[in-house]
């Protein structure tokens, strides 16, 4: 075994190590969106079919890849749920940055450099430290991504056509990256060649469309005819015109500063730069709908001429060879305008923009393990920069996987986790509301029931309550947990006289 390969081999244990850290302080996984699956893969092994949206709330169940997973491996192994999605990122992390690191590679870049640097970003670490929907996808996507990119024969479509039904199957969002990159690339080669005379290998083209268009007719026959409400609809519906208008001027913009015309000095890079951002600052006071009111389309120029001036310097060094930079190119477009277009115009959105953070770590590996390949001088400052990921990844989610933290910090109590006491104690709840009544508690109890009940989350504040208050540990101490604030509980119309259940989890209040 070369020093090579145990380098690789090291870093992906540390990888590993470090995701299993939660389990291992906590003795629970560190994440709020991982409850729901242990409690749906629960209820799969116990006979509830797949389909049965009444049993298993529509949404998980709609896009089942995981919970498929999970069932398979529970019932042939006898594991259970809560140790699978708990412990088996550690399975699924490895595959993920195999591909990367192959894909790097493959494009001439440094792999080790790159899986360095994207695989220890501390917000990243804890997202993958669960098995998730997503994090169960990621293999899935970079899998596509690879093939699709070096195809050069038919056969060569076999196992992409193999792949996309089961990407679909597990997470809308990588599925429409990989409809945005295979068809954006040809566009942005002809664009670029068009602009700076840059000479492309065209074969691989009708594979990357092919592979495009499969994927988004598979998605929308999918969704349309059983998925939707597994997105609740906004995510389809939300693909509107304006959302191309950003998409164009980027990628407009991107071609525009394409090689042949990097010749403005530093100071002109930078004073375009700073004028984007004042422009877009200003545009950020347009409160228009424009899907809605199209009586304003004019005011599309307002919010996409910033967007021209904010590309122009991140690319420079992607361009050390012809092909190299089309897939960091292609993803980083998509996720800006992906990310400027929730922030600006689709509000509802922006639950999604932290799932798009993760795909901009993933453009950061790459293009540092292209600089690194292609330019001997600074590999020494990009390995740097990767070591400094691993040591600030690894602080970070062992600081967050003991208890203190959550004792002293309201966002961390409220959004990073749940507790086990937490989830049993309010299926508890649950289970014994036989009458149906209204239940009550703060944006952390409602986004737990999100597939189980309606929470109100108001109508404490307002009083005149009809059915259950759920409070939670943190609530005494860290406040009532609203979208645009926190609340203090001496707001709340508490009485302890109305106190139907008690555990050091969670409290639960009667009103009749």
């Amino acid at each position: 075994m070369n020093k090579k390969s145990m380098l690789i081999i090291l870093i992906i244990s540390m990888a590993i190590a470090l995701r299993l850290i939660p389990f291992i302080f906590l003795r629970e996984p560190l994440s709020t969106d991982v409850w729901p699956l242990i409690h749906e893969g629960n209820l799969l092994i116990n006979n509830v079919k797949i389909w049965n949206n009444t049993a298993l709330g529509g949404y998980n169940n709609r896009i089942p890849g995981v919970l498929l997973f999970s069932q398979i491996v529970s019932i042939s192994t006898g594991i259970s749920p809560y140790y699978i999605f708990s412990l088996f990122s550690f399975l699924i992390i490895p595959e993920t940055m195999l591909l990367f690191y192959i894909l790097v590679e493959k494009l001439g870049g440094n792999g080790i450099i790159s899986i360095a640097f994207s695989f220890f970003i501390g917000s990243f670490l804890i997202f993958t430290s669960s098995l998730l929907k997503e994090v169960y996808a990621y293999p899935i996507f970079f899998l596509i991504l690879f093939l699709s990119y070096f195809s050069n024969k038919i056969k060569d479509l076999i196992p992409i056509i193999i792949s996309i039904p089961s990407l679909i199957l597990t997470h809308p969002l990588p599925t429409v990256l990989i409809i945005g990159i295979t068809l954006l690339i040809p566009i942005i080669k002809r664009g670029v060649n068009y602009v700076s005379h840059i000479n492309y290998d065209y074969k691989n083209d009708k594979y990357l469309i092919i592979t495009g268009i499969f994927t988004l007719m598979s998605y929308l026959i999918y969704y349309y005819t059983y998925g939707i409400n597994a997105i609740k609809g906004y995510y389809l519906n939300s693909f509107n015109f304006t959302f191309f208008i950003y998409l164009f001027f980027i990628t407009f913009t991107y071609v525009i500063f394409s090689p042949k015309n990097r010749n403005l000095n530093k100071f002109t890079y930078m004073l375009t730069i700073l004028l984007g951002i004042i422009l877009l600052l200003l545009s950020s006071f347009q409160n228009i709908s424009l899907f809605y009111d199209k009586e304003y389309y004019w005011q599309i120029i307002i919010l996409g001429i910033p967007l021209v001036f904010l590309v122009p310097s991140g690319f420079k060094l992607e361009f050390s060879k012809t092909k190299n930079h089309l897939i960091p190119s292609s993803l980083f477009i998509l996720t800006i305008t992906s990310i400027l277009y929730t922030i600006f115009s689709n509000p509802i959105l922006q639950i999604v923009t932290i799932r798009l953070t993760n795909y901009l770590i993933f453009w950061g590996g790459i293009t540092i393990g292209l600089i690194s390949g292609f330019n001997k001088k600074i590999k020494k400052f990009t390995a740097l920069i990767s070591l400094i990921s691993l040591l600030t990844g690894g602080l970070t989610i062992t600081i967050l996987s003991t208890n203190l933290i959550y004792q002293l910090h309201w966002f961390l109590s409220s959004n990073w986790r749940y507790s086990f006491g937490f989830v049993n104690s309010a299926i508890t709840a649950y289970k014994l509301n036989g009458l149906n009544l209204t239940m009550y508690g703060d944006i952390k109890v409602s986004y737990f029931f999100s597939n189980l009940a309606n929470i109100n989350v108001n109508q404490p504040l307002l009083g005149n309550l009809n059915g259950l208050l759920l409070l939670y540990k943190g609530n005494y101490y860290l406040g009532y947990y609203l979208q645009d604030g926190i609340i203090n509980l001496k707001s709340l119309p508490l009485s302890y006289n109305n106190l139907v259940l008690s555990s050091p989890y969670l409290s639960v209040f009667y009103y009749g």
